[in-house]
């Protein structure tokens, strides 16, 4: 809960962004006070973030979705081996993802693709937006 709790925090201070959040919420892995602290906060931010509340399988659905975004934010409770790397190379989106694991490793390896975090920091992402906005302006 802590870090669903950092990427909410996360959100709630970074409002000039709008976030798009998709995938399904495993209900029994979640308490059901977790669970309505969830559906409050998705309401509360609702001019912040569109929740897709399931997970998109569609190649084009999902290219469709990166098209809108400025950056991806490759969020995952474990950070591991994920296609939206390769989306972000392909569809030339900068991306921000953990620190850690697989995707902190790809992003310390090819830095012109994003910016790794530490998720649990929520000044991490705002500094980290903050420079992919710099290095989008300095390429216009």
């Amino acid at each position: 809960m802590q870090l669903l709790q950092s990427l909410i925090d996360d959100i709630s201070l970074t409002k000039q962004y709008f976030f798009v959040i998709s995938g399904k919420i495993v209900e029994q892995t979640f308490s059901k006070e977790e669970l309505d602290f969830i559906k409050k906060t998705l309401n509360r931010l609702n001019d912040l973030i569109y929740y897709i509340p399931y997970n998109i399988d569609s190649n084009e659905d999902f290219n469709d979705i990166i098209n809108t975004c400025d950056y991806l934010y490759c969020y995952y409770l474990n950070p591991q081996s994920s296609g939206i790397l390769s989306k972000s190379i392909l569809l030339n989106k900068l991306i921000i993802g953990s620190n850690r694991n697989y995707i902190g490793d790809m992003l310390k390896t090819f830095p012109e693709i994003g910016i790794g975090i530490n998720e649990m920091n929520s000044y991490s992402l705002r500094e980290s937006l903050k420079k992919l906005d710099e290095h989008n302006l300095s390429n216009t």
